[in-house]
């Protein structure tokens, strides 16, 4: 019981902290709404039997987002629809980088102000909560000079539906529909091509797989693990903070600079320098990454697993069994 009303005050005070933050933006911050929709399987306006129901597809990867900021034409906070496709699967900490950055790049369009970024998705650790993000965290300022300051806000696991599922919605059914009509959605440049020609509320931008490899090449692969990573649902990095803070819950009242006077600090993790990053090619193709290679055909085996190959098993002629040369033999249960 105990447990489950954590859950839900988590619930609560995230979104309320959440809620407060969108209605009193200032010109100089920017909140983003990020999130991965499902990816989307390709289809033919006309498919065989086979292939129909049975046929394995090809798929692309949506990173939908809204983003809210100051927009001078019109003098108020306008939301703006965004999402990247990419024919890359990946949704590990690199495809997020990758996904972001033309993201941010047109919020700073809309508002060349803009210095604080604030963000909010869900709480996966193969996602968005994990080392590799409070690396990518204090590297966004690389690509974007003008950005002082960023908070990085994680939603309750179970959490109701957001904006940017709403995105991917829209979309997907479009998609669908135009599949409907007779359009082959068949290939990846297809996909793109219908959304852009046929969705006019939302931004939508390609990222290619070499740009998710060059990332991943500039994230260290000797990073510390954070004790207390699941408790944790907020990262501030300042840029003036030789370290990024760690907080249980939500607070924009204590800057990262100074101890929470609310209690939610859990720690911090050192701010990582980029002047001993190479620069990468553009041609460059990192190798697959550890955290992701599904198709690797020889993996590591554990060795504190014992392995029995069913070869070594003998069986006697009392009935006992051995398992190789391990112990002694144990008497069967049989009465056989």
């Amino acid at each position: 019981m105990i447990a489950f009303l954590n859950h839900v005050h988590k619930i609560k005070f995230q979104h309320n902290a959440i809620k407060t933050l969108k209605n009193n933006l200032s010109v100089q911050e920017a909140f983003l709404h990020v999130d991965f929709s499902e990816n989307y399987s390709l289809k033919f306006a006309e498919e065989v039997q086979a292939f129909h129901f049975g046929g394995s597809r090809q798929q692309v990867s949506l990173h939908t987002s809204v983003a809210y900021t100051h927009n001078f034409t019109f003098g108020a906070i306008i939301p703006i629809s965004f999402c990247t496709v990419s024919d890359c699967l990946r949704h590990d900490a690199p495809a997020i980088w990758a996904h972001l950055v033309p993201l941010i790049q047109h919020v700073i369009e809309v508002n060349p102000l803009i210095e604080t970024l604030h963000l909010l998705s869900d709480s996966p650790s193969s996602q968005y909560r994990n080392k590799y993000m409070f690396f990518i965290i204090t590297q966004i300022c690389q690509d974007f000079p003008q950005i002082r300051k960023i908070t990085w806000n994680y939603s309750e696991a179970g959490d109701r539906k957001g904006a940017p599922d709403g995105v991917g919605a829209v979309l997907k059914r479009t998609a669908d529909r135009m599949n409907l009509f007779g359009k082959d959605v068949g290939t990846y440049d297809q996909f793109c091509d219908i959304l852009m020609q046929n969705v006019d509320n939302v931004i939508i931008k390609k990222v290619d797989e070499q740009e998710i490899t060059t990332k991943e090449r500039l994230i260290p692969n000797n990073l510390k693990t954070f004790k207390g990573t699941l408790s944790m649902y907020q990262v501030l990095w300042d840029r003036t903070v030789p370290t990024t803070v760690l907080r249980q819950l939500s607070c924009f009242d204590c800057n990262a600079d100074k101890k929470c006077i609310h209690g939610y600090d859990l720690g911090c993790v050192p701010n990582y320098s980029h002047e001993n990053i190479e620069n990468v090619s553009p041609n460059y193709v990192a190798p697959l990454s550890k955290l992701v290679n599904r198709n690797q055909g020889n993996r590591m085996q554990n060795p504190n697993k014992q392995i029995v190959v069913l070869s070594d098993i003998k069986i006697g002629e009392t009935n006992s069994f051995y398992i190789g040369d391990y112990g002694e033999p144990r008497p069967s249960t049989s009465k056989f």
